[in-house]
């Protein structure tokens, strides 16, 4: 049996990889199966190759969801079509201690947070988030002011968005903010402690820009 007999074959890594295992059993033994062995071997890989393309294809990618604090229901539904159209999902909250309750019982991956809200401002709810989440916080205000702005970023929003906003820069914005979390997040869990820190530090650095 030879690799030709399977079609549908794409990865040559992987038979490469197989073929080193070949190579490397024949020298460590003297049976005559080896090559029993390698076909084996190959029709498993290609099976199950096969099965995981086919649950990939099967099951689309979940949006990224968005948690949307703001009173003002002309802005949430103008940003939960914006997010749509951008591919993510929208969680609405009117409320501080709605979105905290919602933030806990099923993480969001990031939030748009508004400056002014009913039972409290959005800069608490932003320091409240940071305590537990890395997510991507962005503050949502039609205060400009620098005060409030310096305020917002210090208490750990990533980004701060004045209204009246840009769908383009408020979406780009976003997945900048999301970038960067996941540039962290991976190399905290894959390189040593110090390089981690040196990612951390250039995020915390672009973020307060």
């Amino acid at each position: 049996m030879s690799v030709a007999e399977h079609p549908g074959t794409e990865s040559a890594s992987e038979v490469g990889r197989l073929r080193t295992l070949y190579w490397l059993l024949a020298a460590l033994s003297e049976a005559n199966a080896l090559e029993d062995v390698y076909d084996v071997a190959l029709t498993s890989l290609l099976n199950a190759t096969g099965a995981d393309r086919a649950r990939t294809a099967g099951t689309p990618a979940r949006p990224v969801r968005v948690l949307v604090v703001d009173d003002e229901p002309q802005i949430v539904r103008a940003l939960k079509v914006v997010l749509r159209e951008a591919g993510f999902e929208a969680v609405p909250a009117e409320t501080t201690s709605q979105a905290l309750d919602l933030a806990a019982l099923s993480p969001p991956g990031a939030a748009i947070v508004d400056l002014v809200l009913p039972d409290g401002d959005g800069i608490e709810l932003t320091r409240t988030l940071r305590e537990w989440s890395e997510m991507p916080i962005l503050v949502l205000s039609a205060i400009g002011e620098e005060e409030q702005k310096v305020r917002a970023l210090e208490a750990g929003a990533d980004d701060y968005v004045t209204k009246p906003f840009g769908a383009r820069e408020l979406v780009a914005r976003l997945q900048a903010a999301l970038r960067r979390t996941s540039c962290c997040v991976t190399r905290r869990r894959s390189t040593s402690p110090r390089s981690s820190s040196s990612c951390c530090a250039c995020w915390c650095a672009t973020a307060g820009a």
